[in-house]
């Protein structure tokens, strides 16, 4: 009897020690998470605002140039290439991420009932779902976070318009 009751002690102290082992690293997450909502909230994007802080009638120069802006002709002097569907969702979405400034993305429609249909390039690409990505012969399938493309293109805040 003794023996048993030393084991289920045993086994309840075990439980505990997981338990709050299980609720420190799932708090950790939650900050995290709750970190990248607030940022996202606030218009930044890896570390930069995204807004922009010059009024329209300043002179056009590099400096003044928006973040999301400076991105997109980034990907686009770097060879990086949206391929989608005018119909797919989540191409629309992928596209949103860059407001106006999507008009400055390498992109190439995949249905033939698109605008300006190049769906040769996308079978030679092997491009199977909607949005993807291709950077120096990779894809990256899905919506991607400006973040993540600043990330896979080696883009900062000081690259400028390579």
């Amino acid at each position: 009897m003794k023996g048993t009751l030393k084991f289920l002690i045993t086994i309840l102290i075990i439980a505990l020690i997981g338990m709050c082992l299980i609720y420190i690293y799932s708090g950790k997450e939650n900050i995290a998470d709750k970190n990248v909502e607030e940022s996202n909230a606030s218009g930044e994007v890896a570390g930069v605002s995204t807004e922009n802080p010059v009024s329209e009638n300043s002179a056009d120069t590099t400096s003044n140039v928006p973040y999301v802006e400076k991105l997109a002709q980034h990907l686009s002097s770097n060879g990086v290439i949206l391929y989608g569907a005018y119909w797919d969702q989540k191409t629309e979405e992928q596209k949103k991420l860059f407001g106006d400034s999507a008009r400055l993305v390498d992109y190439v429609e995949c249905d033939q009932a698109g605008t300006d249909p190049n769906p040769d390039e996308c079978v030679a690409q092997n491009i199977t779902v909607y949005p993807t990505w291709v950077y120096q012969e990779k894809q990256y399938q899905n919506i991607q976070s400006l973040a993540e493309l600043a990330k896979i293109s080696g883009f900062t805040k000081d690259s400028g318009t390579d």
